[in-house]
């Protein structure tokens, strides 16, 4: 019992203090080593320089996007010798967004079978370190992760996140586009499952198969277990829980 209330303590006040402003970084050692391009909405990005970065030399970690005055560091999911697809849960029908310097683009979405580009135009190299001197660069702004989604036979979603460096967990209740952060007061995880506990209720997770309640006064209601991959879209854009993100494709 000591060591549940402990546990709950640490991830309320982790949580408290878990969105702090990402660290900035110094992007002077690799100014020569980047190009940087535009997309037609003023948007920027930061790509590695053809051959710039040797084998092993970490030239995926050098991708940057932003306005221009400040740009967070990317996620990369996958690349090739010309293109990424990077971290951007709110691009419609793919995993991400795509970018393709043969014919610079990057694509964030795909509707009716048919994939809606985006030209990035390359700024001139005196253009491009003015920029990149000039601006604030900083790690990845978005630094949590979904842990669950589930919904009643009413519409009414009940979302969990927590930090990526685990912990700082968040409990989110309300229909599409009124989620309402929960005040958390206990938090359990052991081989019986999971209890998400706040003020309002409590979310119990089955280790055995999965099955989701939403409890409350006494009242037990079987919730729907949604995926938080294939329904990315949802979580980061149609719920209303988060603003930016720092990633690619919020606005395209």
């Amino acid at each position: 019992m000591r060591h549940d209330v402990i546990a709950a303590v640490l991830c309320v006040a982790s949580a408290a203090a878990a969105d702090n402003k990402p660290d900035k970084i110094d992007i002077a050692p690799i100014l020569d080593k980047v190009d940087v391009y535009r997309d037609d909405l003023g948007s920027y990005y930061v790509l590695p320089r053809d051959g710039a970065f040797a084998k092993g030399d970490d030239g995926d970690k050098n991708i940057f996007y932003g306005n221009g005055k400040v740009l967070y560091r990317q996620r990369v999911m996958l690349s090739g010798k010309r293109h990424w697809t990077l971290w951007a849960p709110r691009a419609i029908g793919l995993n991400g967004g795509y970018i393709d310097l043969e014919k610079p683009h990057i694509t964030c979405r795909v509707q009716d079978a048919k994939p809606g580009s985006h030209a990035l135009t390359a700024l001139g190299a005196d253009e491009a370190r003015a920029l990149l001197q000039s601006a604030k660069i900083f790690e990845p702004l978005h630094q949590r992760v979904s842990r669950l989604l589930a919904r009643d036979d009413e519409g009414t979603y009940y979302y969990v996140d927590e930090l990526l460096t685990g912990n700082g967990y968040r409990v989110f209740a309300g229909q599409k586009g009124a989620m309402k952060e929960l005040p958390v007061t206990n938090i359990v995880h052991d081989s019986a499952g999971d209890i998400f506990g706040t003020k309002s209720g409590v979310i119990k997770v089955s280790a055995k198969d999965s099955t989701t309640f939403w409890i409350k006064n006494g009242k037990k209601t079987e919730l729907t277990n949604v995926d938080v991959m294939k329904d990315h879209y949802l979580i980061y854009r149609e719920l209303g829980i988060y603003g930016e993100l720092g990633s690619v494709c919020e606005d395209l």
